[in-house]
């Protein structure tokens, strides 16, 4: 779980990233709690892949805070598909 502070309130915001492998889905609980969570705000998301998790989390960083390169990632999508 990440803490952000880009919520329109400037409170954190919580963004949580359920990990799988493909061809493997979230559980009925895991999809339970990720709808529970985008309801009540936070981000809440399955990634499949490094570069999904980046995406995901890139808007929620602190300014000036770094993730990796969209060139690292495009390399990363075509490596691990």
């Amino acid at each position: 779980m990440i803490l952000s502070d880009k919520s329109a309130d400037g409170s954190p915001v919580p963004v949580y990233i359920e990990c799988k492998v493909k061809p493997n889905k979230p559980t009925p609980e895991q999809i339970g709690f990720i709808d529970e969570y985008r309801a009540g705000g936070c981000c809440a998301a399955v990634c499949y892949t490094v570069s999904e998790a980046c995406r995901l989390v890139k808007p929620y960083l602190a300014d000036g805070e770094k993730i990796f390169p969209e060139e690292t990632l495009e390399r990363w999508d075509k490596i691990f598909k």
